[in-house]
């Protein structure tokens, strides 16, 4: 008899942190091997994810398989937490970052460019950030940002009502 698990060929998947115990992430990532997007709502701290399991990397090494091109995050208060993801699963090329601080696009394009531009290992990306209150004019402040950094060298900005996206190559 075939496992229901094989049977259901689940390709998107949303974890909300505040609904399961750390540890059992890898598990879940583990059962359901076909995923292409993942939303996650909030993330605990590190040291809490892996501290539950003696096998840290055991489960951390399957990632290198995992198939996630699509990464949804929301209420995610450390960027660290952001590469840490980005990292864990390699393939990577679409992120949304839900705005849930009082930092605006800017700074949470400026941060998330910094840490890309010290790490120097990811490849075409498209970024989108969620912000709902935040002028008309930003693009062009976002693209003087950008350029001035020094950050990205062949990209494109632009906004979709309240979506700003960042894609380059």
């Amino acid at each position: 008899m075939i496992p229901l698990i094989e049977i259901l060929n689940v390709t998107r998947l949303i974890i909300d942190f505040r609904q399961i115990i750390p540890n059992i992430f890898f598990t879940i990532l583990n059962l359901v091997p076909n995923i292409h997007s993942l939303r996650i709502i909030t993330f605990p701290p590190l040291a809490k994810l892996f501290g539950y399991n003696g096998n840290a990397t055991d489960d951390y090494l399957f990632t290198h398989d995992n198939k996630i091109a699509k990464l949804s995050l929301s209420k995610i208060s450390c960027m660290a937490h952001v590469f840490f993801l980005i990292d864990l699963f390699e393939r990577v090329k679409f992120i949304t970052l839900q705005q849930t601080s009082d930092r605006d696009v800017e700074q949470i394009i400026r941060c998330f460019l910094w840490t890309l531009k010290l790490e120097k290992n990811h490849g075409p990306m498209t970024l989108c950030v969620r912000a709902d209150q935040e002028p008309h004019d930003k693009v062009g402040k976002l693209q003087k940002m950008i350029d001035s950094g020094n950050f990205l060298k062949d990209y494109i900005i632009y906004r979709r009502r309240n979506k700003f996206y960042l894609e380059w190559k």
